[in-house]
């Protein structure tokens, strides 16, 4: 049996999530020539890794039958990209951040580009669907 419309969409999402965070870790965050990139060039290719896996994941879950998975991924990108862009503005315009504000800073922008919250989202919408239709047979036996 093939694998339903959004089942595809879902694992298309996945593979191209999977796709831009290898590459981000394969160019830029583990090649030793990488450092050669000036500061400010490295965090713009970081906040557009960001924006672009969050476009992507928008795309991927926007068609899903479950409408509030687009919200709760729209709500935890925008609140951690602002987040990031605040770190970010204080780094660059105020003074350089404190070592434990920085490590912060790396810890959310791996959560936000790692395919581990397009994963949870989608086993999140999964569940809850297959709770509401075991839920809904269950109402139908007398």
């Amino acid at each position: 049996m093939l694998p339903s419309f959004s089942t595809r969409r879902f694992s298309i999402g996945l593979i191209v999530i999977i796709v831009i965070y290898s590459a981000f870790y394969l160019l830029l965050a583990e090649n030793k020539s990488a450092t050669f990139i000036p500061i400010y060039l490295r965090h713009i290719i970081k906040i557009a890794v960001v924006f672009l896996v969050y476009f992507s994941g928008s795309f991927f879950l926007g068609r899903l039958s479950q409408k509030w998975l687009i919200h709760v991924w729209h709500i935890i990108h925008i609140s951690l990209i602002s987040l990031l862009i605040i770190l970010w503005v204080w780094h660059f315009l105020i003074s350089p951040l404190p070592l434990n504000l920085r490590r912060l800073g790396y810890s959310v922008h791996e959560f936000l580009i790692s395919p581990l919250l397009y994963v949870a989202t989608g086993l999140l919408g999964r569940l809850i669907k297959e709770e509401r239709t075991t839920s809904e047979i269950e109402s139908r036996i007398p």
